[in-house]
């Protein structure tokens, strides 16, 4: 088989590079106005995104899917700029004319569905380290907590006019900090809404903004953020093993460890987690209880328990 380059090798002293590599994430830039700035994909072996004007995208856009796996020919480098870029590559890449993009239908390349950076709710005052020298945010924050306090949507006015907002918040326990998304939302926001979700509900909230209002930390989006709800990733297992206690309307948190209940045991599965290298490692058993007030709670137990 043909050697393709690992993302990491990538510069600007030539544009015939052959990758393989995993479409992770597809959004669009647009102006206030409407008009179309271009496309963008977050490509992953080792993490790096890559623009596609508007005139080139119909070369495309009926080829890639997020989630698929590449071979990709014939291509640019530059450097990364801009603010809140969605990876902390120092390069990018840009689809030409020349690009190919073939599905890959080999099973021999392992490459993992996401990769995030993120940053504990604690730590969230250091992450203006990534701002410039003139205060300007170079990189946008990936977050993880638990979902708490989901209010129904509103309309409100804002400076470019009326938008909908949704407004939650996210905890790991300890640190707690307000969500607020305006219009366009990322996709599949709506499924935040559903209540049938597994408790507690986690999110990896990723390409998030960080702003300051009122003394307060908001965590906003971008057109790059995307909402990930109780994904099977490394991140929400370690989040899932804290002692939450918590109500169907992810209101309630406590660290209490004396509790006592009655309750069915009404679903079970094992957690296994996918290193790198493609090995297997049992970590252990979810429960899901269900009590005589009709309320769920998840339960873990540890494989060597």
């Amino acid at each position: 088989m043909e050697m393709h380059s690992h993302l990491s090798a990538l510069n600007e002293t030539r544009n015939n590079w052959f990758l393989r590599v995993r479409v992770t994430r597809i959004w669009n830039n647009t102006t206030s106005s409407g008009i179309m700035i271009r496309y963008n994909m977050i490509l992953l072996d080792c993490e790096m995104h890559a623009v596609v004007a508007p005139e080139l995208w119909n070369l495309f856009a009926g080829i890639i899917t997020p989630g698929t796996i590449y071979c990709i020919r014939n291509l640019n480098v530059s450097p990364s700029t801009g603010l809140f870029r969605p990876v902390h590559s120092k390069d990018m890449i840009h689809f030409t004319a020349s690009t190919t993009v073939v599905l890959d239908l080999n099973n021999d390349l392992f490459i993992p569905r996401h990769k995030f950076h993120i940053t504990p709710l604690n730590e969230l005052r250091d992450s203006f380290y990534f701002y410039g020298p003139e205060n300007q945010p170079v990189y946008s924050t990936d977050v993880v907590g638990v979902v708490e306090n989901l209010e129904a949507m509103r309309t409100v006015q804002i400076q470019h006019g009326s938008r909908d907002l949704m407004r939650f918040n996210i905890s790991d326990g300890l640190n707690r900090h307000c969500v607020s998304f305006y219009s366009p939302f990322p996709e599949h926001y709506e499924a935040l809404y559903e209540t049938q979700l597994e408790n507690p509900v986690i999110v990896i909230l990723a390409s998030t903004r960080v702003s300051v209002f009122r003394n307060t930390y908001v965590i906003g989006n971008l057109p790059s953020t995307k909402i990930y709800i109780n994904i099977d990733d490394p991140q929400v297992f370690l989040m899932r093993q804290r002692p939450y206690s918590v109500s169907t309307s992810y209101k309630s948190t406590s660290y209490r460890t004396t509790w006592k209940i009655k309750a069915r045991v009404t679903r079970m599965w094992p957690s296994v987690f996918v290193t790198d290298n493609g090995t297997e490692t049992m970590k252990g058993y979810n429960l899901v209880l269900l009590d005589d007030a009709d309320c769920h709670v998840h339960v873990f137990v540890y494989a060597d328990n």
